[in-house]
């Protein structure tokens, strides 16, 4: 079984993702991370150059090649549930697990992160809230379960994950 993390920007997808991968001994892996490696470019420089279709191309690609494989952790970027094929092929290899927080947190971690194409123009915490509920019917859409990150650790967060889909560390 795959556990699969998807939430918007800077609510903690890759960093729960690291400590969970730690915590079950199961392979981690970060869309955005595969993207950009086998891209030989960053995510700014791919949405530059191809636009948000030809990331979201990229995005779906990669989806595919991770997974391929089962028992691992994906960590998916924060808009990956808006193409229906990323969220059937998610349904369907795994758990989706959504992280959530305030507009408010968001905005503190990651407000003032120039590599954050998607928030040009939307960069105060009432901008965030504004694209977060654009996104909303498709996070609801793709997640089986979600976490509120607000006030906790990313072991907290961590351990929640494990608490609901078991630990896992035998590779199913």
């Amino acid at each position: 079984m795959n556990r699969i993390i998807v939430g918007f920007m800077g609510t903690g997808k890759t960093s729960v993702s690291k400590v969970l991968g730690r915590m079950t001994g199961l392979p981690c892996y970060d869309v955005d991370n595969w993207i950009e490696k086998k891209a030989g470019k960053s995510i700014p420089a791919i949405f530059a150059e191809e636009g948000e279709a030809g990331f979201r191309k990229r995005e779906s690609e990669a989806l595919k090649a991770l997974l391929a494989q089962d028992g691992c952790i994906l960590s998916g970027g924060g808009g990956i549930v808006l193409r229906e094929e990323n969220v059937a092929m998610m349904k369907e290899r795994g758990i989706v697990f959504c992280l959530t927080a305030s507009p408010e947190t968001i905005y503190r971690r990651v407000g003032k992160d120039e590599n954050r194409p998607n928030l040009d123009g939307y960069r105060s915490p009432k901008g965030i809230r504004e694209l977060m509920e654009r996104r909303e019917e498709a996070y609801q859409r793709a997640t089986d379960v979600r976490i509120d990150t607000d006030g906790k650790s990313v072991e907290e967060v961590a351990a929640e994950i494990l608490r609901v889909s078991g630990k896992a560390g035998n590779h199913e």
